[in-house]
């Protein structure tokens, strides 16, 4: 890891029903958009685990889920570039943008009680945490190439479906897609 930036993963049990486990990362997303708003950076999420500022990617959300009898684990993993040079061209740093230092420890505490506030309300409030996460997707009605583990869907992103999946109208037909990675083309 960069020095300077946050890197957290972190386990959650049994945070949500099976069918809104989709929404982990997205939700985790939301978080870390949140948390860059609390220090004035506007961003955009761009379906399933990037946030962007300006089309440059500052931060990423991977999860990962399993199930042992009963119980399921989901290990999020989270990193925004806070103080850290961006490592690549297509990426930016708070500190670029806020042409300053935040003070790591305030962006770490921010994200940290965001992820707690956004997870503990999904079972409730889910409609609410949809709704944001929507009107804060940079992907949806844009032209996409999504390669997922059956081949490359292409089409238009038209929306997020409740259980977290991307809908791509792919020439007239509607394309649920649970996974993959997302290309915005236009």
């Amino acid at each position: 890891s960069l020095k300077g930036g946050l890197y957290a993963s972190y386990a959650i049990f049994d945070p949500v029903p099976p069918h809104m486990s989709g929404w982990i990362p997205l939700a985790t997303g939301l978080a870390a958009l949140e948390t860059l708003e609390d220090f004035s950076i506007g961003a955009r999420l761009k379906w399933p685990n990037d946030i962007l500022v300006d089309g440059l990617k500052i931060g990423g959300i991977l999860s990962h889920g399993v199930k042992r009898g009963e119980k399921r684990c989901y290990v999020v993993g989270t990193g925004i570039n806070v103080n850290n040079d961006a490592p690549l061209k297509t990426a930016v740093s708070m500190k670029d943008v806020l042409e300053k230092e935040p003070d790591l420890d305030e962006v770490t505490t921010s994200f940290v009680n965001h992820v707690v506030e956004t997870l503990s309300s999904m079972k409730e409030e889910a409609s609410v945490i949809y709704n944001k996460y929507r009107d804060s997707c940079s992907t949806i009605n844009r032209q996409v190439e999504v390669n997922t583990s059956q081949g490359l869907v292409e089409g238009t992103a038209v929306g997020i479906n409740d259980d977290g999946a991307l809908v791509v109208d792919s020439n007239g037909n509607k394309k649920i897609i649970l996974a993959g990675d997302c290309l915005h083309v236009d």
